[in-house]
Order: structure tokens, then sequence, then C-alpha cells
């Protein structure tokens, strides 16, 4: 199955469905960004023990939003009016390498839009 071989992106036919998922207040979000090497997303993951094996996989399924650093949360009213929306979504399996999502996250990471990204395991 490709889908095994890398992360899963979707960047514009699913949108409407992140953005319902976001309204639900539900999910953790975490501020960060590939300017500071993701430090937010790793400090996040790391930040409970028993997310983590000794391999330094993750020991269950994750989910939760990643927004830039700096901003107030996933979107923002700009003084026109205007929503700009800056968030994604991250969909880890359980069995992920740490270093494989973080790359995975940057690689998807946006400044502006609604992305999803989706790490299987390996």
């Amino acid at each position: 199955m490709a889908l095994r071989h890398g992360a899963l992106n979707c960047r514009t036919s699913c949108t409407p469905l992140l953005a319902a998922i976001l309204a639900t207040g539900t999910l953790t979000t975490v501020a960060s960004g590939p300017g500071s090497n993701l430090r937010g997303v790793e400090e996040h993951i790391r930040g409970v023990e028993r997310w983590l094996d000794a391999e330094d996989r993750t020991l269950k399924s994750l989910v939760f939003w990643v927004y830039p650093e700096g901003l107030s949360g996933p979107y923002h009213e700009m003084e026109d009016g205007q929503v700009k929306e800056h968030r994604l979504l991250v969909t880890i399996e359980r069995g992920v390498k740490v270093a494989d999502m973080l790359k995975a996250v940057k690689g998807a990471f946006v400044e502006e839009g609604t992305v999803h990204v989706h790490v299987p395991a390996v």
C-alpha cells in the first residue's frame, strides 16, 4: 500500500472537514514552526513519557493541531474582517519514530491555509 511509504498530505479537498474538526475545540493545539526546528511539536510529543518507547517510537496514535509560533491560534481575524487560517492537523500512527514525524510536519507546515498530514508507521 503506497500510503505506508511516507506522509500523506491533504491540502484542498478536505478543508471543510478539517475546519469542522478544528471548530470542535477538542484537540490540542501546539504553537511551533520550522524556524524553531519544530521545538513546540517535539516538546509536545516528548512531554508525556508514556507516548514514546526506548526506540523513540510512539506508543499510541496521536492527533493535534499545529499553528505558527507568534500567533494566538490556528486562525485570526484581520482588521478588515477577513479571517486568516494557518493550521496543520497532524495524525500519527502508533509506532512512528519522532524524527520521521518531525520531518513530515516540517514538510507539510503552512503559514496560511488548512492542511492535514498523516504519518503512518513504517
